[in-house]
């Protein structure tokens, strides 16, 4: 018994070694104007891409959409049971934020953040969890460059009943 323990100590001090020695720090980094550090490394922020992240990311998710929910576990699908119209408009102040308007058909807004990911692209976006009256939503999504396609898995509930789906937009 008493060689089990040692074997399970030296096998956990192993483990954390090897996973502190792979997280770098960001204490001693500087990266610059409009750029942020993770794990020792430096990237563009949220809501700026290209290589001197410069672009704004929220001018190409800023149109209309039609949308379609696919792939649901849980209730039926959102009320409205068919293909709905919203629009993503950005926040003129915000680089990162975006505004989905009729979500679910139901005529509620809903914020959504663009997260720029380690290739300096703009193309994941998150609705953080949010209470819109009645109607609890949480969800991440990916942008396609090619066809301008967002491809999101969101989970919701309206009054009591929880849904999991896959939305995809189609832009207009």
């Amino acid at each position: 018994m008493k060689q089990f323990f040692i074997l399970f100590f030296l096998f956990g001090a192993i483990a954390t070694g090897i996973y502190s020695c792979n997280k770098k720090s960001c204490d001693k980094v500087f990266c610059g104007s409009n750029r942020q550090c993770f794990e020792g490394e430096c990237y563009c922020a949220d809501g700026l891409e290209g290589d001197s992240c410069n672009q704004y990311a929220n001018k190409k998710y800023a149109r209309d959409y039609i949308v379609y929910e696919t792939q649901c576990q849980g209730g039926q699908g959102y009320p409205g049971g068919s293909p709905y119209q919203t629009h993503i408009d950005s926040f003129p102040n915000y680089r990162y934020r975006l505004r989905l308007s009729n979500f679910l058909n139901m005529g509620v807004e809903v914020t959504a953040y663009i997260r720029t990911d380690k290739a300096n692209r703009g193309n994941s976006i998150e609705i953080p969890q949010q209470n819109l009256g009645g109607i609890q939503v949480y969800g991440v999504g990916t942008y396609s460059p090619m066809d301008r396609r967002i491809t999101m898995n969101i989970e919701y509930s309206v009054g009591s009943v929880g849904y999991a789906c896959t939305h995809v937009f189609y832009p207009q």
